[in-house]
């Protein structure tokens, strides 16, 4: 009625975009023709898509800002991009076809290796509404571990057989780390490479460290890239080279030589603070009062039984080990000598009568006098200071004798002879003494008594 006309809706599906033309005519009541008019549309139906989203840089860890170009096939409005669950912020684009911005990389865990964006909402001039979209990757930067090396000590166990290993995230089962081990010292390495595991292990084949300088940091650096090409960060670790075996320096006991049975005071030093050393004299063990934990150590020793033969006993130590493990060889060291003796064979029968007296012999035996050692003899009587001194040899069985005194003139009594010597050693053996009574005076007829006188 009010002149208005609307026709039915058509389906112009698979019409190509491009312009559409409307035409429409008509005759009025009275048959006359109105004259045909035209109204044009541009078809465009095509929704805009998503071209490429890249990031600068392509990999990071989490909290790291990067930028963000996103390239859509036509201008675009009201794009909307995640990275994970972190927002993008776009700072130019709108009702362009590159948008521009940049976004924070969101919390992962170790299993994650890369992130992807997520763009919605853009939609062209013409109000066609884009797809949801995902695109470009944002790589998580991987990570290397080492383990503590040898317990941060290596020692003389270790030297020879080093092993360094760790941990990976976001490496692939068989991608590659490497190992550069380097000293504080010298221009010494040594270079390996380890296969990454399936569960992200890796192991160095054992390195042999022997001839480095002891006592210096030797440092592993290791480095690496996983299946993205992506770098971890170089890691290092360190540890104290200390293969040096402590030694046994001195053994010094106090007094320096004794008895069988004689108890002596010992000190043992180390060359650094050592533990759990064990020391015996020959058979007998040596009880520590002070020294775990140190580098000199004090103790006692009770001298073992000895024979005649024996001459001294050395010290054997073993066990002892330094704070960084090195165990210490077994060390022989420190003399206590055995106090030598003399003995003196009885004199003349114990008395000296008028046959003897020009030729007065005294001899006797050792032990513990090497051959030609000397013993003194002192001959001394119990009535006037008279003395006579003489010197003899020690043979090699032990037995010495002294030159033939003369001990004429002396007046009868108690003779007595003392001997003393030191040995090879400069260890004195205890004086002895054997007496003898001079006996020269020859006896006389005094009378002679008949009885009866006569007969």
């Amino acid at each position: 009625g009010d002149g208005r006309w609307s026709m039915a809706a058509q389906d112009l599906s698979g019409w190509p975009d491009g312009e559409v033309t409307a035409t429409v005519t008509g005759s009025n009541q009275h048959g006359i023709a109105a004259e045909a008019v035209t109204e044009t549309a541009t078809l465009s139906t095509a929704k805009p898509t998503l071209t490429s989203v890249v990031s600068n840089p392509t990999s990071g860890k989490t909290g790291d800002k990067i930028g963000v170009t996103a390239t859509f096939s036509v201008a675009v409005n009201n794009a909307t991009a995640k990275l994970g669950l972190s927002d993008v912020t776009w700072t130019s684009g709108q009702d362009t076809a590159v948008w521009v911005g940049e976004v924070e990389i969101p919390s992962s865990s170790a299993a994650d290796t890369e992130f992807a964006y997520t763009v919605t909402g853009f939609s062209d001039i013409n109000g066609n509404l884009g797809d949801e979209s995902t695109s470009g990757i944002v790589y998580l930067t991987p990570s290397i571990v080492i383990d503590p090396i040898s317990g941060g000590v290596i020692n003389s166990s270790d030297i020879t057989n080093v092993v360094v290993s760790g941990n990976t995230s976001r490496f692939d089962d068989s991608q590659k780390v490497i190992l550069v081990l380097s000293n504080s010292k010298d221009a010494q390495t040594k270079t390996a490479e380890a296969s990454v595991q399936g569960d992200g292990s890796w192991s160095m084949t054992a390195q042999d460290l022997t001839g480095w300088p002891d006592g210096e940091v030797v440092t592993a650096t290791v480095t690496g890239s996983n299946q993205h090409g992506i770098a971890a960060e170089a890691v290092t670790e360190t540890a104290t080279l200390s293969a040096a075996k402590p030694t046994l320096t001195s053994m010094v006991s106090n007094p320096t030589s004794g008895k069988t049975g004689d108890r002596i005071g010992v000190t043992a030093t180390f060359s650094v603070a050592v533990s759990n050393a064990t020391a015996k004299l020959g058979l007998s063990d040596v009880t520590w009062t002070s020294g775990q934990g140190t580098a000199v150590w004090v103790g006692e020793v009770e001298i073992p039984s000895s024979s005649a033969a024996d001459t001294e006993f050395a010290y054997t130590v073993t066990g002892f080990s330094d704070i960084n493990g090195n165990l210490g060889d077994e060390s022989t060291s420190g003399i206590v000598y055995l106090t030598p003796s003399i003995v003196i064979d009885p004199i003349s029968g114990g008395v000296i009568n008028s046959s003897d007296i020009t030729n007065v012999v005294v001899s006797g035996n050792t032990s513990r006098f090497d051959d030609s050692q000397k013993v003194i003899l002192v001959l001394s009587n119990s009535k006037d200071a008279q003395t006579k001194t003489a010197e003899a040899s020690v043979q090699g069985d032990g037995s010495w004798s002294m030159t033939a005194q003369d001990l004429s003139g002396w007046p009868d009594g108690e003779v007595t002879a003392t001997v003393t010597g030191s040995n090879q050693h400069g260890i004195a053996a205890e004086a002895v003494t054997e007496t003898a009574t001079l006996s020269t005076a020859k006896p006389t007829l005094t009378s002679v008594v008949s009885n009866p006188t006569s007969g």
